[in-house]
């Protein structure tokens, strides 16, 4: 099972514990456990596993919490970090940049988000992902292409056109419902 992120919006008093706590991972520990049993819906964004994705879409593509450019490197992984351990990282973002990061976080749409996860994916991260991706962006790519005079391209594996009820052809294989495959 993979780490699950959540983020607090924190009071000045638990700021000044956690940085009073920093280098005692016991200490940190003990004022994150404080943190989560407050747990106030409106102060909590929970992310799940999702962080890892969205801080790489958000920066140069790694797990570096310095990658990219400020203040979005902040979101997720930036700040301080206070604990890094098997089960936690804690890192602290100051009051002073939250309203940086939450302007720069605000100009980012959901399909701007998707857009920077699949410009940044590296092969070796997610390969399952890349793959998939990869064979839908050319199986796209092989059923939109056209020959001369607009008429269709076939190419290996894909049967012929069949025409839609609204005139626009189809191609590619049938699954056993018969329906079309979705890309």
């Amino acid at each position: 099972m993979g780490c699950r992120g959540v983020l607090f919006a924190i009071n000045d008093d638990t700021a000044k514990a956690l940085l009073a706590a920093a280098g005692d991972d016991d200490e940190v520990m003990g004022v994150v456990e404080q943190i989560e049993e407050a747990w106030e819906t409106p102060f909590v964004a929970e992310t799940d596993k999702a962080w890892d994705a969205i801080h790489r879409a958000l920066t140069d593509g790694s797990l570096d919490d310095d990658g990219g450019e400020a203040p979005l490197n902040r979101a997720i992984l930036g700040g301080t970090h206070l604990h890094e351990g098997n089960e936690y990282i804690v890192a602290l973002v100051p009051a002073v940049e939250v309203p940086a990061v939450a302007e720069a976080l605000a100009a980012i749409d959901d399909d701007a988000l998707r857009d920077r996860y699949t410009r940044i994916v590296p092969h070796d991260y997610a390969p399952e992902y890349w793959r998939e991706a990869t064979t839908r962006a050319l199986s796209r790519r092989r059923l939109m292409s056209t020959g001369p005079a607009g008429s269709p391209i076939r190419t290996a594996g894909a049967s012929r056109p069949r025409r839609h009820p609204g005139g626009r052809a189809q191609r590619g294989p049938r699954s056993r419902r018969g329906q079309a495959p979705r890309w």
